[in-house]
């Protein structure tokens, strides 16, 4: 978490880090008093916690672990592991947002981003109002809590994706895609951070690194300028 740049008390407050995965388990059993087959029906499996991992604790809206997300920082070709949602019932990635029970009670716009990391860094550097969706694209029920929360001045902020072999661009059509849901909804404010004229910058600051929202926020100076965002009509 130090290479991040996510602050010590960041990481405290959203419970991300790294932990023996044995000492855990032996610690949930004889000092809290867990089951060892609860922890099997609750997905508390070795794949979400290690040395060798990142792990998120994933909070509902009201603060309740329903959860857990795990980068791989080895070289293993997958990089994130989730609680399995059909062994957890509390746990609907289609309906769940990251940082949402910290984000809903600051004042300002609400930022929506795309993954666990897209949170700490612009939370480190002083944004609060920052949720992403947990390994899905933005769906109705995002935007049917956030209403319910009276969240609707929102900001969407994707990732902007190099083009793939077929030329597509996955980032920009998820952005589509969410705009479309917002589309119609009375009340509803949404505008777009774009980030393609701060690419360059970017790209020269991180020596030739494609621009992702987690370096954004690290190299291109002044954001708050930037998250004035576009209008969606």
């Amino acid at each position: 978490t130090d290479s991040r740049g996510w602050s010590r008390d960041v990481c405290i407050r959203y419970s991300v880090g790294t932990v023996n995965w044995l000492n855990l388990r032996q610690s949930l059993i004889e000092e809290y008093g867990y089951a060892a087959g609860f922890l099997d029906q609750a997905d508390i499996k070795p794949s979400l916690f290690g040395e060798s991992r990142i792990t998120f604790t994933i909070h509902n809206e009201h603060g309740h672990v329903v959860g857990f997300a795990a980068r791989n920082c080895s070289s293993s070709k997958i990089k994130f592991i989730n609680t399995d949602s059909t062994k957890v019932p509390i746990y609907k990635k289609g309906s769940t947002l990251y940082g949402l029970y910290f984000a809903r009670f600051g004042s300002g716009p609400l930022i929506v981003t795309e993954g666990y990391p897209d949170v700490l860094t612009p939370v480190t550097n002083g944004f609060q109002n920052v949720v992403a969706t947990c390994g899905t694209a933005l769906t109705k029920e995002h935007i049917d809590l956030l209403s319910r929360l009276g969240l609707k001045d929102i900001i969407l902020c994707m990732d902007f994706d190099p083009p793939d072999k077929n030329g597509n661009r996955p980032g920009q059509d998820a952005m589509v895609r969410a705009l479309s849901l917002c589309s119609g909804r009375d009340g509803l404010r949404v505008r777009v951070l774009d980030l393609s004229e701060w690419e360059k910058h970017a790209v020269e600051a991180s020596r030739g690194l494609h621009l992702d929202l987690d370096e954004f926020f690290r190299v291109v100076p002044e954001p708050v300028e930037v998250l004035k965002g576009k209008p969606y009509k």
